[in-house]
């Protein structure tokens, strides 16, 4: 269901090291960053990424994290940026919102697509093959919640939570 391995670099770390010993401190309340000053996320292992020749995708990147780690990558330079959402009408926002902050040479493009629909990570790998893009970092960061204990869930809520947070990723 997820992207084939012939369209995802291999030459990149799987995954972020956010360890209790490394992760860094918060900055001020009061401090400006490019990115969430309350997002605690250590980037270091991506140090020798080439920003303005990568191509990154962001999952549940309309609003919370995913939307700061968009704009995170779009301030260091990240070539080409494509988000993906299940709101057309959030979407459309957030592309103008990362737009505005692009600079010359970056690229943001959205892909309308809901996780919890099996395709759709084949949705997401043929828009990209049309693009003629591959895709250098990937952040799966869509996930939903449905505030209930696993027993109380309804059906359609537990299968809606494994769809996005378990299988979109693969």
């Amino acid at each position: 269901m997820g992207l084939k391995d012939e369209h995802l670099r291999t030459d990149l770390p799987l995954s972020l090291p956010l360890s209790a010993r490394s992760r860094p401190a918060l900055p001020p309340a009061n401090q400006s960053t490019t990115c969430s000053p309350r997002l605690p996320i250590d980037l270091s292992a991506m140090k020798n990424v080439d920003y303005p020749k990568s191509t990154a995708l962001v999952t549940g990147a309309t609003s919370g994290i995913g939307l700061s780690i968009a704009i995170e990558l779009l301030s260091r330079g990240i070539g080409r940026l494509v988000v993906v959402g299940k709101q057309q009408q959030k979407l459309d926002r957030t592309e103008k919102e990362l737009r505005e902050k692009c600079g010359d040479g970056q690229e943001v493009r959205c892909i309308l697509v809901d996780l919890t629909e099996r395709d759709a990570g084949a949705a997401i790998e043929k828009q990209i093959q049309e693009w003629g893009w591959t895709i250098d970092i990937l952040v799966n960061n869509a996930g939903v919640t449905r505030d209930n204990l696993a027993m109380r869930m309804k059906d359609e809520e537990w299968d809606t939570v494994i769809r996005v947070n378990l299988e979109a990723a693969f």
